[in-house]
């Protein structure tokens, strides 16, 4: 199961760590292996900058999926990040 938490950061109201939570426990609790979905595109198509990596840099991306990484990784079940638009992430400037 993908849990999409679109937001350009891991943090905050809004980021990525709020928006996941409570279906990432949840999902833990039922024994349903689960990722936790992140959105590249164009912000057209996202519904803005904020919900977005498209504008941020590889970097920015890896530090703060890295930052969900180290919050949900000792969920059982947790299966790492996935990304929305595999294209447009292989875009992603470096």
């Amino acid at each position: 199961m993908a849990i999409l938490a679109y937001a350009d950061s891991a943090g905050g109201r809004g980021g990525i760590l709020e928006l996941a939570t409570p279906g990432a426990p949840a999902a833990a609790a039922s024994g349903t292996r689960f990722t936790i979905g992140v959105e590249t595109d164009i912000p057209e198509i996202a519904g803005g900058k904020r919900y977005t990596f498209y504008q941020e840099s590889r970097a920015v991306l890896e530090a703060e999926t890295a930052k969900v990484r180290a919050v949900f990784s000792a969920l059982p079940g947790y299966d790492g990040v996935t990304v929305e638009h595999l294209h447009a992430w292989k875009n992603l400037r470096r």
